[in-house]
């Protein structure tokens, strides 16, 4: 009898956790404030192929004029930059050639997943990458 209590509370007690567990992921995807929340321009996409059953995509294409401005701005030109989308390597990230003053530039837009430590990361690999190997690393502008 003691055995059968001990099954049913503790039964209880994981449906308990299960479901404050789902209302937590429930605040967390549909709060506004929340950092983590999901951003405009991302969705899941479901993939068999992948170990995480979904991969991140884009839903709104970066704007061309929006990245010629930002570049514009950063390298502080006065003229037109030329923009030409190059091959993706990824469905998280977009590579563009741009051509600003006669100086070419790669850039590189990504998902907005975690973007602040994602560009931290990024600088901070390619900084170790120039500093310890003899790779050919770009210099990071903005």
């Amino acid at each position: 009898m003691a055995r059968f209590r001990f099954k049913t509370k503790k039964r209880r007690l994981l449906n308990q956790v299960a479901s404050s567990q789902q209302s937590i992921a429930t605040f967390i995807s549909t709060h506004p404030l929340f950092p983590f929340a999901q951003p405009p321009g991302l969705e899941w996409e479901k993939v068999v192929k992948s170990f995480y059953q979904e991969e991140p995509i884009f839903t709104i294409e970066p704007s061309l004029d929006t990245i010629e401005k930002l570049v514009c701005r950063h390298l502080e030109a006065t003229g037109s930059c030329e923009i030409a989308e190059r091959e993706n390597l990824a469905e998280s990230s977009k590579c563009y050639s741009v051509v600003c003053g006669g100086r070419h530039f790669p850039l590189k837009t990504v998902l907005p997943l975690a973007p602040k430590a994602r560009v931290l990361s990024e600088v901070a690999t390619m900084s170790f990458i120039k500093k310890n190997t003899t790779i050919p690393t770009p210099t990071v502008i903005a």
